[in-house]
């Protein structure tokens, strides 16, 4: 399902100096649905723009900020990392490439306060509003500001592999059903990688179909795993991205050798009896480097432009509506076995 109605007029009808909606961490491990939000400022900063938003991708890092409490500076505050809206507003800098009623899409930083999605109005630097391709919805949209971003700086930062250069290196999506793998997967491909991925049984045609070697891990061990993954890639892997956890990573360290490079991206650590092999590189992924570095934005440009000539699949999308949803996706999150699917909540 997809956004198929004309939600910019939106723009012309909403009142900006309102309170507005939004879903708020209140206290510690509470969530408060409010209609009396204030709704944030550009305070004269030039290079602010204020966003309607029409539609919020629903990550784990959304849940897990608020069940472990890290990432809220204080209370109340906002939760949500990418969207996609309406510009409202723009400085006088950003309105040097952005409109009033451009469609956009962002994505934010956890001590923004100001810039959580989970509520209708954002503000925002103008250097992670993107304006959206003409040939994707708002819920498609919705996707890119984490997952998709995440993907890229994964690969072509902190991996340093090219876009262009055609890279045979070995690389292993541990996790390769997940959001952020399906684009990991198709990019990574795109620069000529040798691609393996990890994932249950049910999705391993999914994995297929992006363009990598899938690699069941129904019914087995880490060792099997580890031991079916040096046979089929004949000990090649120099690369791993992993998007399950602690263990998988720590497993996936058993691949690796001099000059091999892992980033456990679900984690974000091996834990403190991990075991790293002389010379293999452990890379933790920051995505508030694209908020805070505007250098990164080309990112998010090249992005665009594989959407715009319709060279990246999206993953399956399921749409929630209203405020009210954004807890129990949360919690279906939480659950897991998404097999692929995206949750995007639409506004």
């Amino acid at each position: 399902m997809h956004i198929t109605e004309n939600r910019d007029a939106l723009v012309n009808v909403e009142d900006a100096n309102s309170a507005s909606k939004a879903l708020i961490i209140e206290s510690k491990h509470t969530y408060k649905l409010t209609s009396e939000w204030k709704q944030p400022k550009l305070n004269g900063n030039p290079h602010n723009v204020k966003v309607r938003i029409i539609a919020a991708g629903l990550n784990t890092i959304d849940y897990k900020s608020v069940d472990y409490n890290f990432n809220l500076p204080q209370y109340p505050w906002t939760l949500g990392r990418e969207a996609s809206g309406i510009v409202i507003e723009a400085g006088a800098e950003a309105s040097k490439t952005l409109s009033v009623g451009d469609r956009v899409w962002v994505s934010t930083y956890y001590k923004y306060i100001d810039g959580g999605v989970f509520q209708e109005y954002i503000v925002v630097p103008s250097h992670t509003v993107i304006k959206i391709p003409s040939t994707i919805t708002y819920d498609k949209a919705a996707t890119l500001g984490v997952t998709a971003l995440t993907a890229s700086m994964t690969l072509h930062h902190y991996f340093n592999i090219s876009i262009d250069a055609n890279t045979p290196d070995s690389l292993l999506v541990w996790g390769a059903s997940t959001v952020t793998a399906q684009f990991i997967i198709q990019l990574a491909v795109r620069s000529g990688m040798n691609v393996y991925g990890v994932a249950s049984e049910t999705n391993l045609k999914l994995v297929e179909s992006l363009g990598a070697i899938p690699i069941s891990r129904s019914n087995k061990t880490y060792d099997e795993i580890v031991d079916e993954v040096n046979a089929v890639s004949n000990n090649s892997i120099k690369y791993v991205a992993d998007l399950i956890g602690i263990e998988s990573s720590n497993a996936a360290l058993r691949l690796l050798k001099r000059g091999g490079v892992i980033a456990p991206l679900a984690s974000m650590t091996l834990g403190k009896d991990a075991k790293i092999p002389d010379g293999v590189d452990v890379k933790i992924i920051e995505m508030k480097r694209f908020i805070l570095d505007s250098s990164y934005k080309w990112h998010a440009d090249y992005l665009n432009k594989l959407i715009q000539a319709n060279e990246l699949v999206f993953p399956a999308i399921e749409i929630l509506n209203g405020f009210e949803s954004i807890q129990k996706g949360l919690d279906r999150l939480k659950q897991g076995n998404m097999n692929g699917k995206k949750l995007v909540v639409l506004f």
